[in-house]
């Protein structure tokens, strides 16, 4: 049978969820928020960290932009100290294919 929960402990949860709005809209840091209202500090981490509020999820429209090439060349240090430089614009086909002998030697 699933436990109930006494209305004691949700009134407690409530107030620390208003403890916690009212620290997330200070701005203060959470020692100095802790502090000014003598809660010591392992005990409102502790909330910070079991008390989540519930969050709607909520969706967002998302633009995807197309990477611009980099011109920056890649250096790649093998462990033989040898440097292997490909360019930044190379086509990405290229480099994996070096990629590839580089594991296959190494």
């Amino acid at each position: 049978m699933p436990r109930r929960r006494r209305q004691g402990s949700t009134d407690r949860r409530d107030r620390i969820q208003k403890v916690i709005s009212r620290f997330r809209s200070s701005g203060m840091s959470q020692r100095a928020f802790a502090e000014a209202h003598s809660i010591p500090l392992s005990t409102f981490s502790y909330w910070l960290r079991n008390h989540i509020e519930p969050v709607e999820p909520t969706l967002v429209p998302v633009h995807v932009a197309r990477a611009r090439p980099s011109t920056t060349p890649i250096d790649i240090l093998l462990p033989n100290d040898v440097v292997v430089r490909i360019a930044g614009d190379c086509d990405p086909s290229v480099l994996t294919n070096v990629l590839r002998a580089i594991d296959a030697a190494c």
